[in-house]
């Protein structure tokens, strides 16, 4: 009798982690993506130029839309609502656009989804897109000023602290940002450089291109405060800096 009632027992409360295991989509998600359409080929995008936003969701059903910009149509922004499920596991989602084709996906985290998109009509579209929640991607648009706390640069021969200066981030799409340093030297007041940058995948690191020279690591310490590694062949300069928000 004990063991039929600790059976029942399991079963109920194996039945309860199955079918309660319900994760909330909702929200915006910043998506990248690789694709291939019947007549324009391959195309490969990490820019963020997709969003796709959970609207509302009631246990296991969601609605929302996907949002992009239609290069094709006068870069025009586009909206094409779905509808769908999330299985019994909370482990994949299936969904159908209101347009035209079919979403399949893997629920990794509860900030990360794996979407499948296939559209067997005219146009015969397949696409993989890898999805972020926004609020994990930090958003760095604005003015930060920095100070550089140490410094080696190979024409003078110095090393100390060095100068302050200026980062205005103007925009940002998803991981990827892009704006321009104003520095103070000895020969000049105010010398601007313009830059483009990633995010890491984790939200903890950044890589910056400089659009005339020299490469930028960094440090995400928290949403106010960044530490930068800046290296320079040509000229052999490094920089350690730190990035702090104006508010």
């Amino acid at each position: 009798m004990k063991r039929l009632i600790l059976s029942i027992a399991l079963i109920v409360i194996a039945s309860t982690m199955i079918f309660s295991v319900t994760i909330d989509l909702t929200g915006t998600w910043v998506a990248s993506f690789e694709r291939h359409e019947k007549d324009a080929g391959f195309l490969t995008a990490y820019d963020g130029r997709v969003i796709f936003v959970f609207e509302q969701q009631e246990d296991q059903v969601f609605k929302g839309y996907k949002q992009f910009i239609d290069h094709s149509s006068n870069y025009k922004s586009v909206k094409e609502p779905f509808s769908g499920l999330i299985d019994h596991a909370g482990k994949k989602l299936y969904g159908a656009e209101q347009v035209d084709g079919y979403l399949f996906g893997d629920i990794i985290s509860e900030n990360e989804i794996t979407i499948y998109y296939v559209d067997s009509e005219e146009e015969a579209i397949v696409v993989y897109y890898t999805l972020q929640k926004e609020n994990t991607i930090p958003n760095l648009i604005g003015q930060w000023t920095s100070e550089t706390q140490a410094r080696y640069e190979a024409a003078t021969n110095q090393i100390g602290k060095g100068f302050s200066g200026t980062y205005m981030i103007t925009e940002q799409f998803g991981h990827i940002f892009t704006g321009y340093k104003l520095v103070k030297t000895d020969l000049t007041d105010e010398l601007r450089e313009g830059f483009s940058g990633v995010i890491s995948k984790d939200a903890k690191n950044i890589y910056i291109a400089e659009h005339n020279d020299g490469y930028t690591f960094a440090d995400i310490i928290d949403t106010n405060t960044i530490h930068l590694y800046y290296l320079e062949d040509t000229n052999l300069k490094t920089t350690y800096q730190i990035l702090k928000r104006v508010e």
